[in-house]
């Protein structure tokens, strides 16, 4: 076998591989992306609840061991609004799933800039959040 023949096919082994590392990644990373996201969903409707000041909508989105620990809508809300803690803007950047308890993190502007960590439980089909928790530097 000449040397230009060998090269060809070192070549096209090369880009085969290639083509199947990319797949692998599409498709593993698209189901670890799927499994995240309606934990995720979840997060983003509790900030948005709570950047609406709709505290009612995301007190329901808690699991009843949290809304007694945080003592009720009213209490939510003076909590949020008095500590200056209603958020302006966030951003997840790490979401992690381990059987069924689910892990948002991210960064997050509320009045100063800080870090969000929101962990959530699946109960049924619906994710609850058992915790959450604003950071500022």
């Amino acid at each position: 076998m000449s040397n230009r023949k060998v090269i060809i096919l070192v070549l096209v082994v090369i880009a085969l591989m290639c083509i199947c590392a990319v797949a692998a990644l599409f498709i593993f990373g698209g189901t670890i992306w799927g499994l995240t996201a309606p934990a995720s969903d979840q997060a983003e409707a509790f900030m948005k609840a709570l950047q609406s000041g709709n505290f009612e909508g995301a007190y329901a989105l808690c699991d009843t061991a949290l809304q007694q620990e945080v003592g009720g809508i009213a209490q939510m809300e003076k909590s949020i609004s008095e500590s200056g803690l209603k958020p302006k803007s966030w951003n997840f950047t790490s979401r992690n799933v381990s059987n069924n308890i689910a892990t948002i993190e991210g960064t997050l502007v509320s009045g100063q800039d800080g870090t969000l960590k929101i962990t959530l439980r699946k109960v049924g089909d619906t994710w609850k959040i058992i915790s959450y928790a604003f950071n500022f530097k």
